[in-house]
């Protein structure tokens, strides 16, 4: 493994682990979102 397939796949890391953190905004802003919209968690 050279030093630039190295580098290149720690930026492939960070990058995967933005997306992944930008899909649990998302996610926990349309839970937040739902709730206010029904009056409460579902399923009350």
């Amino acid at each position: 493994m050279s030093l630039l397939d190295f580098l290149d796949a720690q930026r492939t890391y960070r990058e995967t682990a933005v997306e992944h953190l930008r899909a649990l905004g998302n996610y926990w802003g349309a839970v937040y979102r739902l709730e206010a919209a029904v009056g409460g968690p579902p399923g009350r």
